[in-house]
């Protein structure tokens, strides 16, 4: 008799929009801040301006919607990840593949939220965060067992994160 796979999918948080919310009224406003570059605003506020979001909008699509606010689905021996909340193309990692994760606590004022990063060929490679994904912890479980080797807690670093994303 043919068993069914056991499929875990993760689901969002309902904040897990924002990224994407904000990341249009950015490019909203960097677009009218060009229009009216050629008025009354002083250049260097213009330029100081249009600086910050292209900031903004490279850091919140490459860094958050490309990378963090992902879908998951874990089957018996592969995860699928696609990007931009599932909307982005699938990437399929066999669970052989995978050397192990490591956990990571990220603080901010409202909480204190985890991480965990899956590892490949010395790079992470899916990072399914407790802040984005509702169902973390049955995503936890299912990858612990899966018997996926636990590489250690990692501190969190913003410039390591940045870097990361662009290698």
């Amino acid at each position: 008799m043919i068993k069914n796979p056991k499929i875990t999918k993760s689901k969002f948080q309902g904040w897990a929009i924002l990224p994407l919310i904000i990341f249009f009224i950015i490019l909203f406003l960097l677009f009218h801040q060009l229009q009216i570059l050629n008025t009354d605003t002083p250049l260097y506020i213009g330029t100081l301006f249009i600086c910050i979001s292209i900031y903004l909008i490279i850091t919140i699509f490459f860094l958050e919607l490309r990378t963090k606010v992902i879908k998951v689905s874990i089957e018996n021996d592969r995860i699928i990840k696609k990007s931009f909340l599932g909307l982005g193309l699938p990437k399929v990692y066999k669970l052989a593949n995978i050397t192990g994760y490591k956990i990571s606590n990220i603080s901010s004022k409202v909480g204190t939220y985890e991480y965990l990063y899956l590892i490949a060929n010395s790079k992470k490679v899916v990072k399914i965060s407790e802040f984005y994904h509702r169902n973390y912890e049955e995503l936890k479980i299912d990858l612990i067992q899966k018997d996926i080797k636990n590489l250690g807690i990692e501190q969190w670093s913003f410039f390591r994160e940045t870097k990361e994303t662009f290698e």
